[in-house]
């Protein structure tokens, strides 16, 4: 095997019927597995690729062109905040949403100041991962027309709004 960065990216072909490219960035595999397995249940999301740190995500970013990174904040080698930085100035098109076990609200500054669209905290994830998804999509038009996305009253029962819950919109659009 090659070093631990290379054992961790993987890139994948995306399915014609996918409308979302989507870029796992934690350097935990067990975490990368997790959102993937998640992920995976919904036809209309597709991983291109994984890495395990920050310099890894820039440039698998350049590589498979996601349309979201999905970007741990706390990695070696380069940490998320400064890999979703240098991801934003050189494809601003391109969304970051922030996972982290602690969405502080200097961790929730820092990420928005970088450029990334909300940040949401790993356990969080588990329950409103894809409606944050097709939120970030919707807010930032990016969604196909014809595509339902679901309204946030339509999200779990028993959510709060999201200003109230573990995670932080970061951009009030």
């Amino acid at each position: 095997p090659g070093s631990p960065g290379e054992s961790a990216r993987k890139a994948n072909s995306l399915p014609a019927e996918a409308t979302c490219r989507i870029l796992l960035v934690d350097d935990h595999v067990m975490i990368r597995q997790g959102l993937r397995s998640i992920l995976d249940a919904y036809p209309d999301i597709q991983v291109v690729g994984e890495a395990d740190n920050g310099l890894d995500a820039v440039e698998l970013t350049e590589r498979l062109h996601p349309s979201i990174v999905l970007m741990d904040i706390n990695m070696p080698t380069m940490n998320g905040i400064e890999a979703t930085a240098q991801i934003k100035r050189r494809w601003p098109h391109i969304l970051v949403i922030g996972l982290s076990v602690n969405a502080s609200d200097e961790n929730a500054e820092a990420m928005r100041e970088a450029g990334a669209t909300r940040l949401l905290t790993k356990e969080a994830a588990v329950d409103e991962l894809h409606g944050a998804i097709q939120q970030a999509l919707r807010a930032h038009k990016l969604v196909p027309s014809g595509n339902k996305v679901p309204s946030s009253s339509s999200l779990h029962a028993g959510n709060l709004p999201l200003d109230q819950t573990q995670q932080h919109p970061l951009h009030a659009d």
